[in-house]
């Protein structure tokens, strides 16, 4: 590869490449990278014993970033600053024989959906072939609890340019929510507003989008049945909230603001703070996330 961009933070550069016989679940907002180099300073990395070792700007020890898979390395990536339709969440749900709803069911644990959850990866994909490659700007916060890097997708092409912003598109087309934690930096602006036009137009996902928790029977539905044709009409929550809605509606005892408090809510117009389960306080335009802080 020649290339002669100097990134002052670091970069992945790599491709996306799925056999037909992969059990790697992408969806929206996590992909997998092959192929990987980091881009640093003018400078490119290779991995060294299926890791490589970033240094972040203001860091003074390196993050090791894990590949997995021994045939075919691959990097898992999360999308920074979106969240797209959950597409197999993990619930305790069955069908409901009179009709396209389901119900929890003790001890059996299947995949749930949200509607609208394939046309963000969808998308993805259509760019990678175009461009050929993609190229990640590593989030300053690096990994997730899962070991996913963090990122800001861009398309790219053999010389590692920047070219189409996808986190960004992603966002403006409505194909994915804002979702944006206080290490998105100057990318914080962009995609709130990208995300408050995209709702104002009634794009994608906010055609059918509800501030409000929906109650878990009509928030978790069955991936089989979505394969199936059957599509739920109804309205689509935030996927993290969507996530709290599942997690409270498995454990019995668990209530819902308890897990909405898993994190805050951030004001980006005025700074004020609000507990999780007081988000719909602040619009959803100018919601920053933040882990929540005892």
């Amino acid at each position: 590869m020649k290339h002669k961009n100097w990134f002052p933070t670091p970069h992945l550069w790599g491709r996306l490449e799925y056999a037909p016989d992969e059990l790697l679940r992408p969806d929206g907002d996590t992909i997998h990278l092959r192929d990987v180099m980091l881009l640093h300073g003018g400078r490119r990395f290779r991995p060294a014993a299926g890791a490589l070792e970033v240094t972040m700007p203001g860091h003074t020890r390196p993050r090791t970033l894990l590949f997995r898979g021994t045939e075919r390395p691959y990097l898992p990536i999360r999308l920074s600053g979106l969240d797209a339709p959950e597409a197999h969440y993990v619930a305790s749900v069955r069908p409901n024989p009179d009709g396209p709803t389901y119900r929890i069911r003790e001890g059996r644990h299947v995949q749930v959906c949200q509607p609208y959850h394939q046309p963000a990866f969808q998308y993805i994909r259509r760019v990678e072939a175009r461009s050929r490659y993609l190229l990640i700007e590593i989030d300053r916060d690096v990994t997730d609890r899962r070991g996913r890097v963090l990122g800001f997708v861009f398309a790219s092409d053999e010389h590692a340019n920047k070219k189409i912003f996808v986190s960004l598109e992603l966002v403006r087309r409505g194909l994915a929510f804002p979702y944006v934690f206080e290490s998105a930096a100057d990318y914080r602006p962009r995609l709130l507003a990208a995300g408050a036009t995209a709702r104002r137009e009634r794009q994608g996902v906010w055609a059918r989008y509800s501030d409000a928790p929906m109650a878990y029977r009509d928030a978790a539905w069955a991936v089989l049945a979505a394969k199936n044709g059957v599509v739920p009409k109804g309205r689509l929550n935030h996927p993290m909230i969507f996530r709290r809605v599942v997690e409270a509606g498995q454990l019995h005892g668990f209530d819902l603001n308890a897990a909405l408090r898993k994190y805050d809510v951030i004001d980006d117009a005025t700074g004020d703070l609000f507990p999780g389960h007081r988000y719909e306080r602040v619009p959803v335009e100018r919601r920053v996330w933040a882990p929540h802080r005892s």
